[in-house]
């Protein structure tokens, strides 16, 4: 509990991330958009933090964060007592405006986004 969270960059991210949602979902939850090149065009995704004990403060829809600025704490919120970060990946459908979207809900519903494996757009860590 209380584990800084910081901002991660996708692989081949096109500058840096956008809050499109802080609040309640899975507990306190931040979502971030991520723009990134993949086979030659550009591709939204969205990441997920939940069940975060606190939000950095000033995180608000259409704030900017660059890798490494820390978004958060781990926590239970939505969990009690299971102390823990929800990193959730999911790639934007084509043609849908996830920054439009202003019910929290909608942003998972499966005709806006879907989940993805995450290993496909994270960073391997060096040596890997």
């Amino acid at each position: 509990r209380g584990t800084p969270i910081p901002m991660i960059a996708l692989d081949h991210q096109q500058g840096d991330a956008e809050v499109v949602y802080a609040g309640p979902l899975f507990g306190t939850t931040l979502v971030t958009r991520h723009t990134i090149r993949e086979g030659g065009e550009l591709r939204d995704y969205i990441l997920l933090f939940g069940h975060l004990e606190a939000l950095a403060p000033g995180l608000t829809k259409g704030h900017v964060v660059h890798a490494g600025d820390v978004i958060g704490e781990v926590g239970d919120t939505g969990s009690p007592e299971l102390v823990h970060l929800h990193l959730e990946a999911r790639r934007v459908r084509e043609g849908v405006d996830i920054g439009s979207i202003t019910i929290p809900n909608d942003l998972l519903a499966t005709e806006n986004s879907v989940v993805c494996d995450p290993r496909n757009v994270l960073p391997l860590r060096p040596g890997r």
